[in-house]
């Protein structure tokens, strides 16, 4: 209760440029991959991730495969050659599949936060455990193997700022499982992938209309620190016209 006073909540905190997925297997360990994207498309994403839901990512050459699952299908225009390996750890200890997913989640969130660009940002959080996932976005849970995880993913998040929202993301199309596996293969190209020319699906008209609704104008965007009217931010997120010669 002391501490109540001191939280601090930015209605209109920035969109990550990236998108992390992590995944964690008992036969090894713990993995991550992160996709650079474009903030409109990580605020689209992370729209979608509400109730019962999964992810499909782009396959090879552009094709996505089929797979059964209950739920909302979010066909999500970012292939999977766009995530690039961050880090594969043993597991010191075999523990339930649950909390070895519970945990990657802790540690994809403080490699997060090593980065001081990505503090005090919204973004999305891939994810291929529906049970660990819904427990995350809650933020609690009964089981014992979720307690202690959870708390420490809720601590990582009020330390950063973060406001992640959790996705779920089926096993199979899941970018972080061979690094989960002890499969460690070095990206050929390195730079971001362009969305634009590089989907060969294409957006959808759900995603079209989003990235022109949410995608800034470059003449428009700067930096958080060089911002001198909170109004303009404010009218910007509501989707009314702004003035193009103030900077928010």
């Amino acid at each position: 209760l002391v501490l109540i006073p001191h939280w601090v909540i930015d209605l209109c905190a920035d969109w990550l440029d990236l998108v992390p997925a992590t995944d964690a297997s008992p036969a090894y360990g713990y993995g991550m991959c992160i996709a650079h994207a474009p903030p409109w498309l990580v605020r689209a994403g992370a729209a979608e991730a509400y109730g019962e839901h999964f992810f499909v990512l782009e396959g090879k050459d552009g094709v996505r495969q089929e797979v059964k699952r209950t739920g909302r299908r979010v066909d999500f225009p970012l292939p999977m050659s766009a995530f690039k390996p961050t880090f594969s750890i043993r597991a010191r200890t075999i523990k339930h599949s649950g909390a070895l997913e519970a945990e990657a989640a802790v540690l994809g969130l403080r490699r997060l936060a090593r980065c001081r660009r990505n503090l005090g940002r919204r973004g999305l959080f891939l994810i291929d455990a529906r049970a660990v996932e819904c427990a995350l976005r809650k933020g609690r849970s009964s089981a014992p193997t979720l307690r202690r995880p959870l708390m420490a993913a809720a601590a990582v998040q009020l330390a950063a700022g973060f406001r992640m929202r959790f996705g779920y993301v089926p096993s199979e199309l899941n970018p972080a499982d061979p690094p989960s596996r002890g499969v460690r293969t070095r990206p050929r190209d390195r730079r971001p992938v362009d969305i634009t020319k590089r989907t060969k699906l294409g957006l959808s008209h759900q995603m079209r209309s989003k990235r022109d609704r949410w995608a800034r104008p470059s003449s428009a965007v700067s930096s958080p620190e060089s911002s001198s009217s909170g109004w303009s931010r404010i009218l910007f997120e509501l989707g009314l016209p702004v003035e193009t010669s103030r900077t928010f």
